[in-house]
């Protein structure tokens, strides 16, 4: 093994990794093998930053181009998983039992039998395949109230309920966690945290909104009740580092955003549009996702109808269902909220002095930046 720190071009004077408030010193060091030596281009050491005390290293190599062709037939595919108990056992040998597995056991017990029968390659892949079919025909289905699927819970009542839930909690751990874990977390701007939030918490909190943001009926008024937006309120109070009772209206301003729930909505629109653009031919999963989504559609009198809550949410806030009005359709939806904005700050009193401050000064960005 080589060390490259102090050895290339970018690092010829071997500058330190780790700085804290004990000093300086070089601990992170990139090792390489003798082989590949001779392949790095440079290295540099980044300068230090606010997040963490151990600076950046990067590595540039060149790059060869392996002119062997690889042939992907050759190669094996990966077998399924399976999770083994205990009760699986009975279940796989009557599974090897069966009559199709009964007949593809004797049909290799003749071949491997057969003196003129040499193919090794092919008998250890016949039994593989019976063994694997065994294991799929013995891995029962389980009936159960709620299932995680790629980390949405779906429930056996059609409802998303605790999958908003579960996203919320997910959402104000990490962000406790990213707290806990960065030096110097407190002395971070809030631009910085807001900045974030908005690349680290916001995608935990909108995934697969497309879908369950419909659970909600569309009204500005009683948004902060539900649980999505109770904890993006909560993040934002600990970010400004007011108390939690404080107005969610006035934290919004103050950092110049918008409810979560519209941002939800905005990727609900956008995939609505994606549904109606996918081709009568495009064939495999999206011709299934387009055939349920026709079928939906047709569900008006559905009170629960995906297409439905669209449908309510666009008459709520004053524009037709048209996949053709996409830019239109998100900047009504910030539009309107604004104008609720602007009623509420209307009914505050004049005698309170914080209250017209907020009214004097308040701005709503569209695009998530603090003010």
């Amino acid at each position: 093994m080589r060390i490259v720190n102090g050895r290339f071009l970018g690092d010829s004077l071997g500058y330190f990794t780790f700085y804290n408030s004990n000093g300086k010193s070089t601990v992170d060091y990139m090792l390489t093998s003798q082989n590949l030596f001779y392949t790095i281009n440079n290295f540099m050491v980044k300068p230090p930053t606010d997040l963490s005390d151990h600076c950046l290293i990067a590595l540039n190599i060149f790059n060869f181009k392996n002119s062997k062709e690889i042939n992907k037939e050759e190669l094996w595919s990966l077998p399924g998983t399976f999770k083994w108990t205990n009760q699986n056992k009975d279940i796989y040998i009557d599974a090897l039992l069966e009559e199709n597995s009964v007949e593809d056991i004797l049909s290799l017990n003749k071949l491997i039998d057969d003196n003129n029968f040499n193919d090794i390659d092919f008998l250890v892949t016949k039994t593989n395949e019976i063994y694997l079919e065994a294991a799929k025909n013995s891995n029962a289905i389980e009936i159960v109230d709620c299932y995680k699927y790629f980390g949405v819970d779906f429930h056996s009542s059609g409802k998303f309920i605790q999958a908003v839930s579960s996203l919320s909690d997910k959402a104000k751990k990490a962000y406790f966690a990213l707290k806990s874990k960065l030096p110097y977390s407190e002395n971070l701007s809030v631009k910085t945290w807001f900045q974030l939030f908005n690349s680290m918490i916001i995608p935990i909190l909108t995934y697969g909104s497309e879908v369950w943001i419909s659970e909600f009926k569309p009204n500005f008024e009683a948004l902060d009740k539900n649980k999505l937006e109770k904890t993006q309120n909560s993040i934002f109070k600990n970010i400004l580092g007011v108390h939690g009772k404080s107005s969610n209206l006035a934290v919004r301003c103050e950092l110049g955003t918008l409810p979560i729930s519209i941002k939800c909505y905005q990727l609900m629109y956008k995939y609505y549009v994606r549904l109606s653009d996918i081709g009568e031919r495009s064939g495999g999963p999206h011709e299934i996702l387009k055939a349920a989504f026709e079928v939906d559609k047709t569900l008006t009198n559905r009170e629960n109808s995906w297409s439905n809550k669209l449908s309510e949410l666009l008459k709520y806030i004053g524009i037709p269902l048209n996949k053709h009005c996409n830019s239109n359709f998100k900047q009504k939806l910030e539009d309107f909220y604004k104008n609720k904005i602007i009623f509420e700050l209307s009914k505050i009193k004049d005698g309170n002095c914080e209250a017209l401050d907020l009214r004097d000064h308040h701005t709503v960005s569209s695009d998530n930046n603090p003010l």
